[in-house]
């Protein structure tokens, strides 16, 4: 245990969430692993959700409440997570999910036993209106199967294999070092915030494992933020720039430029296809010159 007697920091975005909010608190104050501290971060919300998390804070003091004044994003509220963090890892949480209770201990044993700077678990999904539970391949990345166990890094492993890994932080327990001396952060304002975040994460550790546990239940519902499909995707441009630039400053580009294209373009088609079709003339402008720059201007 360490000298302040965390060794795990949860960081959980709060934002609107009441209904949900109990859940996921309680699925982290019952821990079987109890060196933690509970970082959350309100995020402008308009409901209970505040209250709610005072009413936990006063009968668990490993609960730390922070907030911003309105609205910013995820991406906003888990920089400022990671920026009160004091624990030796780190681990994401959404506020409308929950993990199960072993997570934490059997996560901070796997990677302090083979000095880790990212271990990956696997998530399952809960549809909150049906209320059942679903596995996905996305989520299960079955095509990991042989490699669960072994130490791995992105330049001794298949790159098509790490272009399809889940780029959430949520099913990811991280060495806090490894995102403090590489100043890796979350872009903020936007959405699709998780991918440069998990490309400079995955590209800067020496050391990553997976593990076939399903410790992350993902809550399906129909207000998600990952359901918008407004304006708002064409951000999905910017966030795919941003990755570019890494790979490009930290000359990773050259060596896997087939799976950058491949991402980008599967990235631009899939949000195309699901965007509201009064902005698919827009989008399609944009898409079309941010394409043609790509193509011309770095390649």
């Amino acid at each position: 245990m360490r000298e302040n007697n965390v060794d795990v920091s949860i960081i959980i975005p709060v934002y609107n969430v009441e209904k949900y909010l109990h859940d996921c608190l309680n699925s982290v104050i019952f821990q079987t692993f109890k060196s933690i501290e509970i970082i959350c971060i309100d995020d402008g919300s308009t409901d209970k959700s505040l209250e709610i998390l005072k009413v936990f804070a006063e009968k668990d003091k490993r609960i730390k409440i922070f907030r911003n004044s309105k609205n910013k994003g995820p991406g906003a509220a888990r920089n400022l997570g990671i920026s009160k963090s004091t624990g030796k890892y780190i681990s994401f949480l959404d506020s409308d999910d929950w993990i199960d209770e072993n997570c934490i201990e059997t996560c901070f044993e796997i990677a302090e036993k083979h000095n880790l700077d990212i271990l990956m678990y696997k998530l399952i999904n809960y549809e909150q209106d049906n209320q059942y539970f679903y596995k996905t391949d996305y989520y299960s990345m079955n095509f990991m199967n042989e490699h669960v166990g072994k130490i791995f890094n992105a330049y001794n492993f298949d790159n098509n294999l790490i272009f399809r890994l889940q780029n959430g932080p949520c099913n990811k327990f991280f060495l806090k070092s490894l995102i403090k001396d590489n100043a890796i952060s979350f872009p903020e304002g936007v959405i699709h915030e998780d991918n440069p975040f998990f490309f400079k994460t995955i590209y800067h550790a020496k050391k990553i494992m997976m593990i076939n546990e399903f410790f992350y239940n993902r809550r399906i519902q129909s207000n998600s933020i990952t359901r918008k499909n407004g304006y708002e995707m064409t951000d999905v441009m910017e966030i795919s720039d941003l990755a570019l630039k890494f790979f490009i400053e930290n000359n990773i580009y050259e060596k896997i430029k087939k799976n950058v294209i491949n991402y980008i373009v599967s990235m631009y088609k899939s949000k195309f296809y699901a965007i509201d079709p009064k902005f698919k003339l827009s989008f399609y402008s944009l898409m079309k010159k941010r394409l043609n720059k790509f193509l011309y201007e770095v390649n």
